[in-house]
């Protein structure tokens, strides 16, 4: 769940940004197509980071009873 929170963040952010950049006339095809690439892409690149956030939240939560 925080893969797909973070990716799908990632891309809304980017959507702003650039529809703030380009505002007077900006370009809706190229915005839609670089929305959804990243919306695609991002939950397989920010997996390791994610996997690594969530297991040390989860450490925090749950210590190691070993040692």
């Amino acid at each position: 769940m925080l893969n797909f929170v973070a990716a799908e963040l990632l891309a809304i952010g980017v959507f702003v940004i650039a529809l703030l950049a380009t505002w007077p006339s900006p370009p809706w095809t190229v915005l839609t197509y670089v929305t959804v690439a990243i919306a695609i892409i991002a939950p397989i690149v920010l997996y390791p980071t994610t996997k690594a956030l969530w297991l040390a939240v989860d450490l925090m939560f749950r210590p190691s009873e070993s040692g």
